[in-house]
């Protein structure tokens, strides 16, 4: 339970997840999203404008959601580099 009510009512909690399923870039998103849009409220933005733009969750529009929020995740670690392999490993989730 999510005593906080800080995530969405429909995200999976980690601690509900199968043993060795990872914790991905998108997960820290959604717990971190209301400290990010303090900080980086048009990066919080434009998650949404994916969101918004891509509603279907089951196809590439989950996929485009992801990586949006693992984008927006990382924009506070400048050091980062943003390739497609880094982004691709962070959102594996075994």
């Amino acid at each position: 339970m999510d005593t906080s009510r800080i995530l969405p009512p429909d995200a999976p909690k980690l601690a509900d997840r199968p043993v060795g399923r990872l914790a991905c870039v998108d997960d820290f998103y959604v717990t971190l999203r209301a400290d990010i849009n303090k900080l980086l409220p048009h990066v919080v933005d434009a998650v949404d404008q994916v969101e918004r733009s891509f509603p279907e969750k089951g196809s590439n529009g989950g996929l485009y959601l992801r990586v949006a929020q693992a984008v927006a995740a990382l924009q506070p670690l400048e050091d980062f580099p943003r390739t497609n392999e880094n982004i691709a490993a962070l959102l594996y989730p075994e």
